[in-house]
C-alpha cells in the first residue's frame, strides 16, 4: 500500500505534485490503518500546518515584561482552582499541594511545583477504566453512582480495578464530573504561565528545534454523526443526554490505542511518517525537557491516543534528547511510514517558502489517494 497526498497545482506551479509514502509493517500502524482508511477519514476535508517541536521561549514577548504581575496573578489563580477542587473533597481527600504553599517565583521550586500540579491533573483525567468500544473509560467505577479517583497513583499501579488502594476517594457521579471539569484548569493554570519560565531557561533555549508538517482530516458533521460511538449508558435527563451524544461526536475522530500495542512504539531513525506528538494527556519528551522534568514519570510519554493526522518530521527533537542521554528508554514515538517522494516539498513547507503559499484554499492538500498494491 502506498498513500499519496496531492498537493494543489496552483500552490506548486506544476502538475501531479505530489507526496507518497509508504506504512511500515507494525501491528500498530495496522490498527491505524482499519481506523483511517476503513472510516474513510481520507475522503474528508484535508488541512495542514508547520509546527515546532521547541517551545516558545521569546523574552521580547510584551506579556513577559513585567514577570512580577504575572507570577502573583497565576498564583491568586491557581489558589482558587485548588480550593474550588477541595471544595469537592473531604479534608482527607483534599489536593496535595496546600493553596497558601503556592507562591510563584522564577525558581527551580516554583517550575517544579508546576510540574507537580500538572502531574495531578494527569493522573486524575487518565484514562483508567475499561477499554470498550475503541475507548478507555477515564474513571474507575465501584458502584453505578460512584467514580473512583487517587492522587498518587498512575495508570500501571493500578492492578485490580475494584480494590481500594491507600489514598482512594470515591464521589457521587454527578459530582465527580463537575469535579473533573474543574480539574482542567490545573491543566490551564501550568501552561498559561509556562512560557515566562521557558524565557529564562537556558535548558529550553538550547532544546534541538525539530520542524514537521503535519496533515490532518477536518472531518464534517455527516461524518461525525455516522462514526460517533454512542454511550453505552445514557442519562435519563434529556439536557443530559444531547452533551453526552455532542461529546461522542466531537470525540468521534480520536481512537484510544490498546495497551496490547504499546511495545510497538520505535526509535527507528529511518521512520519519517508518524503520528503527531498532540494527543497526550500529560506530556511528550521534548516538553517535558523543556519543563525540566523527570522523564522517569508515568506521564511523559508518547500518547494513549491518536487523531488520525499524520506528521513527516525527522524526529530531530527525540534524536538530541536521546544523544544527550535525557529520555532514558522512552521511543521516539509511534510509527507510520517512509517517504517514497516528495521530500523537497515537504523541506520547503516547512521553511514556509513563499511559493507554497496556497491563498485559495484552507491549504495545500486537494485529495489524499490510497493505492493498494
Amino acid at each position: 500500500m502506498k498513500i499519496e497526498i496531492k498537493l494543489y497545482e496552483k500552490t506548486f506551479g506544476r502538475r501531479n505534485a505530489s507526496v507518497v509514502w509508504e506504512p511500515v509493517i507494525n501491528p500498530f500502524t495496522n490498527w491505524w490503518l482499519e481506523h483511517y482508511i476503513g472510516r474513510e477519514m481520507y475522503k474528508e476535508q484535508q488541512y495542514d500546518y508547520t509546527t515546532h517541536t521547541k517551545k516558545a521561549y521569546n523574552t521580547d514577548a510584551p506579556e513577559l515584561q513585567n514577570p512580577d504581575v504575572l507570577l502573583k496573578n497565576q498564583s491568586e489563580y491557581l489558589r482558587e482552582v485548588i480550593n474550588e477542587v477541595n471544595s469537592y473533597l473531604e479534608q482527607k481527600d483534599a489536593f496535595p499541594i496546600r493553596p497558601q504553599d503556592i507562591n510563584l517565583k522564577l525558581d527551580a521550586k516554583s517550575r517544579q511545583m508546576l510540574n507537580d500540579i500538572h502531574r495531578y491533573f494527569v493522573r486524575v483525567s487518565y484514562p483508567k477504566g475499561m477499554f470498550i468500544d475503541h475507548m478507555w473509560t477515564g474513571y474507575r467505577t465501584v458502584l453505578p453512582d460512584k467514580w473512583r479517583f487517587n492522587w498518587h497513583m498512575d495508570q500501571p499501579d493500578i492492578l485490580d480495578y475494584y480494590h481500594m488502594y491507600p489514598g482512594d476517594f470515591d464521589l457521587e457521579a454527578n459530582s465527580a464530573k463537575e469535579f473533573m471539569e474543574t480539574i482542567k484548569k490545573l491543566n490551564d493554570g501550568c501552561h498559561d504561565i509556562e512560557p515566562l519560565y521557558y524565557s529564562r531557561s537556558g535548558q529550553a533555549r538550547n532544546m534541538e528545534d525539530c520542524t514537521a508538517w503535519v496533515v490532518g482530516s477536518e472531518c464534517s458533521d455527516a461524518w461525525k454523526y455516522k462514526y460517533a460511538i454512542e454511550p453505552k449508558t445514557k442519562s435519563i435527563v434529556p439536557e443530559t443526554i444531547e452533551h453526552q451524544l455532542a461529546t461522542a461526536r466531537r470525540m468521534a475522530p480520536f481512537r484510544d490505542i490498546p495497551f496490547e500495542l504499546y511495545e510497538h512504539q520505535t526509535s527507528d531513525n529511518s521512520i519519517d511518517v508518524w503520528c503527531p506528538q498532540d494527543c497526550i494527556l500529560g506530556k511528550n519528551p521534548a516538553i517535558a525537557y523543556c519543563d525540566e522534568d523527570d522523564p522517569k514519570h508515568f506521564d511523559i510519554h508518547n500518547g494513549h491516543q491518536v487523531n488520525f493526522h499524520i506528521e513527516f518530521t525527522t524526529r530531530a527533537d527525540r534524536k538530541f534528547l536521546k544523544r544527550i542521554g535525557w529520555s532514558g528508554k522512552i521511543p521516539y514515538g509511534w510509527p507510520l511510514g517512509r517517504v517514497l517522494s516528495g521530500h523537497k516539498h515537504i523541506e520547503k513547507l516547512n521553511r514556509g517558502d513563499k511559493e507554497y503559499n496556497h491563498k485559495d484554499s484552507t491549504g495545500h492538500i486537494e485529495k489524499i489517494i490510497i493505492h493498494e498494491d
